[in-house]
């Protein structure tokens, strides 16, 4: 998932999901889960992912309901959300993967989504193979093209296990220089 910038707006509700269970229904809103508002994917999948859970949802005549339940483990939230816009990413990052590609371009290559990979919505951390396999999948690109800076030496060392360049962040000072070395 990327940030968006949209409500989240049901398109589908999986039957054995929660979201079957509470009564979801396509077309509904859902604005907030246990009292907070949601903005973008973070704050639905940090709050959906609790046990106890009220849902406030928004019917597409505009009345809200609240309606209550409780996770139960291994259980997807179960609901699929209708296309919205990206979220703009607004850093400069020197090793931003649209400075790197060469000029004449198609526009839509150009374009700095806030893209991101969560632990929490994966259900595996680093330095879980699995989660190195996600990115990998998402990017679309090849091991030795992928440039990976964390700050836990372990962590480097799975993602160079797998043919990453790879940097252990220590300090901007030290970073910086390495990554404009890695991506000239």
């Amino acid at each position: 998932m990327i940030g968006l910038s949209d409500p989240f707006t049901i398109a589908g509700v999986d039957p054995s999901g929660l979201a079957a269970k509470l009564g979801l229904r396509p077309g509904e809103r859902l604005l907030a889960i246990n009292d907070v508002l949601l903005h973008d994917e973070i704050d639905f999948a940090a709050q959906s992912s609790e046990e106890l859970l009220r849902v406030r949802v928004r019917a597409p005549n505009g009345t809200e309901r609240e309606v209550e339940g409780r996770r139960e483990y291994g259980i997807p939230f179960g609901a699929e959300f209708e296309a919205r816009q990206p979220k703009r990413c607004h850093n400069n990052c020197v090793f931003c993967f649209v400075y790197q590609h060469p000029k004449g371009v198609r526009r839509e290559l150009l374009i700095k989504d806030d893209d991101y990979v969560f632990s929490f919505e994966q259900g595996v951390l680093k330095p879980h193979e699995r989660i190195y396999q996600i990115v990998e999948q998402r990017s679309g690109c090849r091991e030795r093209e992928i440039l990976f800076l964390d700050d836990k030496a372990e962590n480097v060392e799975a993602g160079a296990g797998r043919g990453w360049q790879t940097i252990c962040h220590t300090s901007p000072e030290k970073s910086i220089p390495l990554v404009r070395e890695l991506i000239s």
